[in-house]
């Protein structure tokens, strides 16, 4: 998926051979659009998202993200990784989630852009259309009642 990049990275993709789609409805920010944009283009029963900077993903953290819920040991897999967390993520998103989502207080990066789950987890649920839709997501599958995991 593609929100309207001014790089390179539809030649880039295009070169690796993906099939780029465009964003429906341009406007920033709007990474909600474009994750539920590429559900309605994605074809597969298990849908994973990871956020385009990140720079050290590869094809192994993909399947660690995947293989729980293709396996059916969890529904929903929320990412996790090793980092000093940021300012908002523990002086705004936990403890907000603390006081009104207690059952999601234990993730260690409720905002992490790293995800996966069976297609009709995310056809359950709405996307936020600006940057809150990780969390939105989260509470969104917690409040399904899905089985949820948290991986590294």
């Amino acid at each position: 998926m593609d929100g309207h990049s001014t790089d390179n990275t539809v030649m880039e993709a295009h070169k690796a051979g993906a099939r780029v789609v465009m964003q429906s409805r341009r406007g920033y920010p709007a990474k909600g659009i474009t994750m539920r944009d590429g559900l309605r283009e994605a074809r597969n029963a298990v849908i994973a998202y990871v956020d385009a900077d990140i720079v050290n993903i590869g094809p192994e953290k993909i399947e660690q993200l995947i293989e729980p819920v293709k396996k059916d040991e969890a529904d929903f897999i929320k990412g996790t990784f090793e980092r000093a967390e940021g300012r908002v993520t523990e002086l705004v998103a936990k403890p907000l989630l603390k006081m009104f989502f207690p059952e999601l207080a234990s993730f260690s990066q409720p905002l992490s852009g790293e995800i996966a789950a069976k297609r009709w987890v995310f056809e359950q649920i709405r996307f936020e259309e600006n940057w809150g839709v990780d969390v939105g997501i989260l509470i969104g599958v917690v409040r399904l009642g899905v089985r949820v995991r948290e991986v590294q």
